[in-house]
């Protein structure tokens, strides 16, 4: 039998079983730092399953159901989504 390791990630859009991830863009509360000690510029999002809303990898919604192999961690919430719930 095979053993799957579980993956740290935060408890977000990005360990969500409803996420699919499209690519990266322009955010200005990017949480990650570059090298320099500077923000990030762009943040990867993808398209929610459940909302069907265009999500930065870094939200977190009431609708969250963890990915199997992910062990999470609590982070903290956006100060805005990246398009509002229609």
């Amino acid at each position: 039998m095979i053993q799957i390791s579980k993956v740290g990630m935060p408890m977000a859009c990005i360990s969500c079983q409803a996420f699919c991830p499209k690519g990266y863009a322009e955010d200005q509360h990017s949480p990650f730092i570059s090298r320099f000690g500077l923000p990030k510029p762009r943040t990867q999002y993808g398209q929610c399953g459940k909302t069907n809303n265009s999500v930065f990898a870094t939200e977190i919604c009431t609708g969250y159901q963890q990915e199997p192999n992910a062990n999470v961690f609590a982070v903290t919430n956006r100060p805005q989504p990246k398009q509002q719930e229609q």
